[in-house]
């Protein structure tokens, strides 16, 4: 476990009539292959238990180790022995001083720690946002004190964990935590796209700004949609990175923009997506359009069509950032690859004449 330490466990024997007894556990220091001192011996009073930590021992020591079970007759066999040393001893932490500079960096500092054990070659430092899995890792000299962090991301916490090394490995963690401060989005929310539509409201989705650029927590977003043909901007706000609008005019073309905020305000808006509610006044070029759920994963899209439908243009399916073309006259599509326990939004358009269901 560490370089006074060890743990070690052990398989019950096979047939034990008795529930009443125990483990006894025998470690002896030694030296040159020979026992050097008398032997130290942990009664492990549960005939249930298969380990036991062994503490108080010597840094960079060789020890011998077997077990026994015993009942209220007596002990049984010993078990075979096993030979395990120590680790050596590792320093105890250094101490750090973080100081949040201009910009995106920080200064960090550090002092040598108060209990050195062996000779001091230097340093460790890790560091990371708390929200990210992997460490940045960086190795210094025992002559080093201090390093600049440069690329930190605005309105981010980090952890810093900053470790003294010597011969036998690194030492104890001293661990800090430290928050930049917010700003605007540097950046807007990426890859807006249409998931519904209908001929009075559509339903757009996005995702959030890229992690370094977010700048913070994001507070909400607001969407701005307008007629092309019109001056007048309409916006509407979530703290989803979703939304629909609701009271469009038919077959008109609007324009969607989104833009993220945090805090301290809003950043840019993404680039505009043109949408084109569908039509009322157009006859219907599929009836009875249905979804039946066939597997976990897929689903079966039917229709039927009028006696006057005769275009060859394929219909397109769009559904969750997706689409697929299919011939009408086949009057159903089987949509596989879903994810199970989904909610899933699927139109049925005409690429001839933007009708739909």
């Amino acid at each position: 476990l560490n370089s006074t330490a060890i743990k070690v466990t052990w398989t019950p024997p096979l047939f034990i009539k008795q529930q009443t007894g125990g483990y006894h556990v025998i470690c002896s220091r030694l030296k040159n292959g020979e026992p050097h001192s008398q032997p130290l011996v942990v009664d492990i009073s549960n005939l249930q238990a298969q380990e036991a930590v062994i503490s108080g021992l010597l840094p960079e020591t060789t020890y011998s180790l077997t077990v026994s079970a015993y009942t209220t007759k007596g002990n049984g066999a010993l078990s075979k022995v096993k030979m395990v040393t120590t680790k050596g001893a590792v320093p105890g932490p250094p101490t750090m001083m973080i100081s949040t500079m201009t910009g995106n960096t920080a200064l960090i500092q550090w002092r040598p720690p108060k209990e050195t054990v062996g000779e001091h070659v230097g340093y460790q430092l890790q560091f990371r946002r708390t929200d990210e899995e992997s460490f940045t890792v960086k190795d210094f000299r025992k002559t080093d004190d201090h390093f600049t962090v440069t690329g930190l991301h605005k309105g981010a916490v980090y952890i810093f964990k900053l470790s003294a090394k010597n011969r036998a490995g690194t030492g104890e963690e001293y661990i800090k935590q430290i928050s930049t401060p917010e700003d605007v989005p540097s950046s807007y929310p990426q890859n807006l796209s249409v998931v519904a539509l209908t001929s009075t409201s559509t339903r757009m989705a996005w995702e959030p700004p890229p992690l370094a650029e977010r700048n913070g927590n994001i507070t909400k977003y607001v969407v701005m949609f307008r007629d092309i043909n019109g001056q007048h901007n309409n916006s509407n706000s979530t703290t989803e990175t979703q939304m629909t609008i609701q009271g469009l005019q038919p077959d008109t073309t609007y324009d969607i923009r989104v833009q993220a905020f945090t805090s301290k305000g809003g950043g840019s808006f993404s680039p505009s997506v043109q949408i084109k509610t569908m039509s009322t006044s157009m006859i219907a070029f599929t009836k009875n359009f249905g979804v039946k759920a066939v597997m976990k994963t897929s689903v079966l899209l039917t229709w039927d069509l009028p006696e006057t439908y005769k275009s060859q243009v394929p219909l397109k399916i769009l559904y969750n950032h997706q689409s697929v073309e299919v011939q009408g006259h086949l009057m159903r599509k089987l949509i596989t690859q879903l994810q199970p326990d989904t909610d899933y939004s699927f139109i049925l358009m005409s690429r001839g004449n933007g009708a739909g269901g």
